[in-house]
This record gives structure tokens, sequence and C-alpha cells, in this order.
């Protein structure tokens, strides 16, 4: 389990743009890259550093209004007063008292001084309701901060996949594994916390280090919790931009059409490809037989057999002439929210 920070932790690094790399650092410490990846198209939307999400998706998704990741709330004092993090079970220690956060951006505007670095956190999801406290990293600096992790994919693995039931259920997985790290894990946050932008990142090639390289990308989408708005199955569109999903994984290739994104991104034929969190494109100009993926959680269904695309849930894939040709590019994702 990872170790949740004491009262004044050490600040672990700076803030980035969208496309900012995540590494670590030789002394364990969270650093920036400059690795620059592509931006969205000309409508601009989700890449600026920092930017706020824009007005939810539809109701029926599960999302809210463009104030759904707004917190009225920005921590509550419980009793006790402490001088380190063991001696506030469920809570933080800060500035001497044992403060009861709900979610990183709570955290964040309650720490107002930027006194508290990025890691692992305890969060409550209902202060003295009957849900427990539970862990999870917390991202306090890149693009303004405040950004609570939910879910690490592997696209080595199918525990993540399309079909998974971890998308769709109450359990968590692996929740011992709260960290920025490389063990896949769903953890209670993406169950509880309210959300108005989705922060994706992604490596590839899949490293070996403690903490993963990433390239990110940030998703205006509006809801209660991720969980609210992809267990219905509904496609929540988004307007990024090839070129911005592009840029998460270096030497990607997609299909010149169809184009569609966001979340619950599926092919017209459901036997083809399918994303939970991404973009699929495909050859023809509609997005019937689709051959191609970038994202997290999917599947290539016949894409396999038409066109070689391997059936990894987490990465680029791609077949059947996309522009920068036939790959197979497994990655590891983090999805944090805010």
């Amino acid at each position: 389990m990872a170790l949740v920070l004491g009262c004044t932790p050490t600040t672990t690094g700076a803030g980035g743009a969208t496309a900012a790399g995540l590494g670590s650092s030789s002394s364990g410490a969270i650093g920036l890259d400059t690795t620059t990846t592509a931006s969205a198209d000309d409508t601009g939307v989700g890449t600026q550093a920092g930017s706020s999400g824009s007005e939810g998706s539809d109701p029926e998704t599960g999302s809210t209004d463009d104030n759904a990741g707004d917190s009225s709330d920005s921590g509550s004092t419980t009793e006790g007063l402490c001088t380190e993090q063991d001696e506030c079970p469920g809570a933080v220690c800060f500035e001497g008292a044992c403060v009861s956060v709900a979610s990183c951006r709570e955290l964040e505007e309650l720490d107002a001084g930027d006194v508290l670095g990025s890691g692992v956190y305890e969060l409550d999801p209902d202060g003295e309701g009957e849900l427990p406290p539970y862990e999870a990293y917390c991202e306090l600096e890149l693009m303004g901060g405040g950004w609570t992790l939910v879910l690490k994919a592997d696209g080595q693995s199918d525990v993540l996949g399309w079909s998974s039931e971890l998308w769709t259920n109450e359990s968590t997985y692996q929740p011992q594994y709260p960290d920025l790290d490389h063990h896949e894990a769903k953890l209670a946050s993406y169950l509880h916390v309210p959300l108005s932008e989705i922060l994706v990142g992604m490596e590839q090639p899949i490293g070996t280090d403690p903490t993963p390289s990433l390239q990110w990308l940030s998703l205006p989408i509006a809801g209660s919790s991720l969980h609210a708005l992809i267990s219905p199955g509904t496609h929540v569109p988004t307007s990024l931009g090839r070129d911005a999903w592009k840029g998460l994984i270096a030497g990607s290739s997609l299909q010149y059409s169809c184009n569609r994104e966001g979340l619950n991104v599926i092919s017209d034929d459901p036997a083809y490809v399918a994303q939970r969190i991404g973009i699929i494109a495909n050859e023809a100009a509609d997005c019937y037989w689709a051959d191609s993926r970038l994202g997290v959680g999917g599947k290539s269904g016949n894409a396999t057999m038409y066109c070689g695309v391997d059936p990894n849930p987490t990465g680029n894939f791609a077949g059947c002439s996309p522009d920068n040709g036939d790959v197979n590019l497994p990655a590891f994702a983090v999805v944090l929210v805010r």
C-alpha cells in the first residue's frame, strides 16, 4: 500500500500543459518533461492547461450541469488536532487539524498556500456517513491540480477490457494500489467523485520505472461520477479531434474517417471496434465497420480478422489503411477526474 502523505509533504512538481509528460525523477519525486503532443483541432476544446470543463453531456448518461465537478465544501474539520498523518484515520492532517475531504479538488481548494504535494491521500466520500474512507492519488500541480485518480489500465491485460464488469459494477479492483504506479486498479473514486473534467494519461511503450511516464489529454465531460457516465453504455461525445487523441501515443495511427470520440465509443456495427474512453476511426465515410481505435478499455472485434488489429484493450490499434500504417501499440493508461 502506498504511503499516505503527512501534514507537510514535499512539493513534487510544477504545473504543465495538457500535453506535458509526467515521469519520475531520480529522487523519486514526480517531475514534468517537455515532450509535446498534438493539440485539439480548431474547436480548442479541453486542451488548455488547467482549463475548466464545458457543459455536461446528455442527462441520460448520468452527467450533470457544468458545475457538476464544483465542490461547495472545501473540507470539514473532524474531531482532534494532529501533528502527523497517523493521528487522522480517514482524514488529512492539515495545519494541525484533522480535515475530511471527499476529493482531491476539495483538498486543492483547502490548500490555498500550496503546502501539500501530489501523492496518496485519504478521502472520505460522505463525511460521517456509512461509506468508508479510502486512499487515492491526488495530482495537485498538473494543469491547476485537484485531480483524483480513479483507475489504471494495462494494455497487456484484459482486466479492464471493453466487456469487463468493472466498468459497470460497484466493486473496486486492487484498491491497495492507490498510487500513480504500474499496478492496474479501480478505486472507490470511480464511484463517488463528481467531475467536470477527465484527465487521461498514456504511456507507450509501457515502462519499467515505478512511476509511468505519461502524455496527457483533458476531456470536458461532467457527471456525478465516472461510473455514472460509463455504466449505462450510452455514448458521451467529445469534439477534441483526432490529432489531440493521437498526441497521447507517439507514432500513433488511425484511419481517416468516422473519428467518433468520447466515452462508450462503438462502431455502428457493434461487432467491430469499441472504446470505453477514446476514439475510433474507419476507412469508409461512416462508422459502420470501424477498424482502428485509440484509448482505454476497448475491443477490436471483427477488425482482428479482417485488418490484423490486436484485441488488447488499451493503446492504439489500427489496420486497413490508417494514416501512419498498421500499428498495434499496447499502452498503460491512468484516468483522473476533477
